[in-house]
């Protein structure tokens, strides 16, 4: 998708340059949340300004702007934009052209995490092992270890657990200290504790990353989390604790405006709404999830579609006539309006009234 037609002046390039260094330098943390609600206003401004910053040249602008973004593209549905402009930066640099190697490498760890979240394999593959190539070389170990990271969920897409775990653990052997590194390898282990049906491992190493998360004081990856364990507890089933822990990542996501997460926790709110027995509430739900992410450049994360799809065809069955009707109001619902239904159901489900 487009971000905005026209180019921002050289002075608001500028602001926006600085504005993404302090995301960078402020990513993962609790200071994070402002810069990232300044980020979403700019939001028509940003790739009208690394676009420019393209045609005249300045590579090492332009990248520095688009790695700043790793958390924007995600979370504003705008990853094709990412992608796209990640790719162009690297096509247009060329050995010798002084741009900075660790610059260079975090540019490729960008392209491979945003067509991971498009569900591009291919692409996240190549630039994943790029990334981790260019950094290898470099020295550069956080970011051959988060290209690791990278790698392990292009592997969880394929439900390729041994893969996964290998490519995490080589995470946490090259750069294990680093907390950004740690939560992201935890996760994956946890992906991978569940790919082989192990429910109860993948609840500790997500409560393992959950922990760092919240250490480092980030409401989004800690909501993040939560709603993974609110899925998973739906898989036990548990789904008091379940609705619990996604009102909890349903709120912080709702705060700060992640597209991604509202999106992804519409249709858990469906899933839930199925497993309780409501199926007109949640063909309505599954359906406006469909159609969230029909509107952005995000696909579901590994094996929600099948969950989805699967609930969805539950749902169906158990509404019967209505479930056409169920189905039109749900695509024609706003993200927005979509969110607060799934928010009652959630609150409704964990007993809150």
């Amino acid at each position: 998708m487009m971000l905005g037609m026209s180019a921002p002046s050289d002075e608001r390039i500028s602001e926006l340059v600085a504005l993404t260094e302090r995301a960078r330098a402020t990513a993962m943390t609790g200071a994070y949340e402002p810069v990232g609600r300044a980020l979403l206003a700019a939001s028509d401004d940003l790739g009208p300004a690394i676009r420019r910053l393209l045609d005249t040249e300045l590579l090492a602008e332009a990248m520095t702007m688009i790695t700043g973004l790793d958390a924007f593209w995600q979370d504003s549905g705008r990853a094709d934009d990412g992608q796209a402009l990640a790719e162009r930066a690297l096509e247009l640099a060329s050995p010798g052209d002084g741009i900075d190697p660790f610059l260079r490498a975090r540019t490729m760890l960008t392209a491979s995490t945003t067509a991971f979240r498009r569900g591009d394999q291919p692409a996240a593959r190549h630039w994943g092992e790029a990334a981790v190539s260019a950094a290898d070389e470099v020295g550069d170990r956080v970011t051959a270890a988060l290209g690791e990271v990278s790698l392990a969920r292009v592997a969880f897409r394929e439900q390729d657990a041994a893969q996964i775990e290998q490519r995490s653990n080589r995470a946490l052997e090259i750069a294990g200290e680093d907390q950004a590194v740690q939560r992201g390898a935890y996760h994956m282990l946890a992906w991978a504790a569940h790919t082989v049906d192990d429910r109860s491992g993948a609840l500790e190493w997500f409560e393992r990353s959950l922990a760092i998360r919240r250490a480092m004081g980030d409401a989004f990856g800690e909501a993040v989390e939560l709603a993974n364990m609110g899925d998973l507890a739906m898989e036990i089933p548990d789904l008091a604790r379940a609705a619990t822990y996604l009102e909890r990542a349903m709120e912080t996501a709702i705060r700060l405006e992640s597209l991604y997460l509202l999106t992804s926790l519409i249709g858990s709110a469906g899933i839930l709404a199925t497993e309780g027995g409501d199926h007109r509430l949640a063909v309505v739900l599954l359906s406006a999830a469909e159609a969230a992410y029909s509107s952005t450049s995000l696909i579901p994360d590994p094996g929600t579609r099948d969950i989805m799809d699967a609930a969805m065809v539950k749902a169906r069955s158990g509404l019967g006539a209505g479930s056409e009707a169920a189905e039109f109001n749900g695509r024609g619902l706003s993200i927005d309006d979509a969110t607060s239904v799934a928010l009652a159901t959630v609150r409704r489900f964990a007993g809150v009234r």
